[in-house]
């Protein structure tokens, strides 16, 4: 259920609200409030400053309960002989699970605290924004090992350790006239998390996978994100409106260069003699890419549209590392769609 309610006062607008929501998994019920204000700095709506405070809750809760029920499995896993023949050697049990691996505790719902500043102002014919977000998400959900069995059964639980950290800046200015449309934008970005993602630790062998780096041995769990900080980023949108119900659009993405860490493809060799996988930090270059759309539109009677559209995406094909070895984001993709109004 949401409320929300818009007051104003001369110059000022205050607009707040509420969210509730009630989550049958963990059976909270969940407040979430909503405040912004905005001031129109000299009366004729050329110059907004607006601020805000807002909750939110999140809700991809469903992954953690099917975890529980999944089936046992053990895993098993065999290397090379680098010092002889490069013959395979024997297979290792390295870790089993059963289907009890994974409990719900009395866990609270994951939440995002968010407040922002920000200015619009008229400029060129156009509309120039400004604005400042810092967002703190608390209690992100998080697996912990609890025991293992002599067995070898691990047992887990969910829990609410789990915390990010994101602040960030866009300047962005936009125009419409006549048949054009123009967007560009740009934005600073810091961001910390604890969490790959909700099912970051779904694969429980990675509590006992031990990996080199830094000269350290180290859980790979206890690994540093290998793909999320990219400081910069901008984006130009430009939509024209042709003759005979066309249109085209063009969006230019920018991203900046990040560092992450990969898989050397190389061992260590530990005391014991057995190996540790080398990872290593890598610098991956900044990635432009390029979106097109053509859509064509024709009225068939006054009540009826037929709609047609032709989407490509990295039209160019550029091959975007996603700081994971071996994975990629998806390369080129050509849509093709058709909508009919009635």
């Amino acid at each position: 259920a949401y409320l929300e309610d818009s007051i104003g006062w001369q110059r000022l607008t205050w607009r707040p609200g509420v969210n509730l929501s009630y989550n049958d998994l963990n059976k909270n019920m969940d407040y979430a409030w909503r405040n912004t204000l905005f001031f129109d700095l000299f009366g004729d709506g050329a110059s907004i400053l607006s601020a805000g405070a807002n909750r939110y809750y999140g809700k991809s809760l469903l992954s953690h309960a099917l975890a529980g029920e999944r089936a046992a499995y053990t895993t098993w896993k065999r290397s090379k002989n680098l010092e002889g023949d490069n013959t395979p050697e024997d297979w290792v049990e390295k870790l089993r699970t059963s289907s009890r691996e994974t409990r719900l505790a009395d866990l609270k719902t994951p939440k995002v605290d968010e407040w922002s500043v920000a200015l619009e102002q008229e400029l060129f014919g156009g509309r120039l924004n400004l604005c400042y977000i810092d967002r703190n998400s608390e209690d992100s959900l998080a697996l912990d090992v609890l025991s293992k069995d002599e067995n070898g059964y691990i047992y887990s639980e969910w829990s609410n350790i789990g915390n990010s950290r994101h602040k960030e800046v866009t300047l962005a200015w936009e125009r419409q006239w006549q048949q054009h449309y123009l967007l560009v934008d740009g934005t600073w970005q810091r961001s910390f998390s604890t969490n790959e993602d909700y099912a970051d630790n779904f694969e429980l062998e990675d509590f006992e996978e031990m990996v080199w780096y830094q000269d350290h041995l180290k859980f790979k769990t206890d690994l540093p994100r290998g793909d999320y900080n990219r400081k910069w980023s901008a984006n130009l949108i430009y939509r024209v409106t042709l003759d005979h119900g066309l249109s085209f659009t063009n969006i230019t993405r920018y991203r900046s260069g990040y560092e992450g860490i990969a898989d050397t493809g190389e061992n260590h060799i530990l005391d014991d003699g057995s190996k540790a996988d080398i990872y290593a930090d890598k610098n991956y270059s900044s990635a432009t890419t390029f979106d097109w759309k053509l859509e064509w539109e024709r009225a068939l009677t006054d009540t009826q549209v037929l709609t047609v559209t032709v989407d490509l995406y990295n039209v160019f094909n550029r091959k975007l590392y996603t700081g994971i070895e071996g994975e990629y984001q998806m390369g080129r993709q050509l849509w093709v769609g058709m909508a009919y109004q009635f």
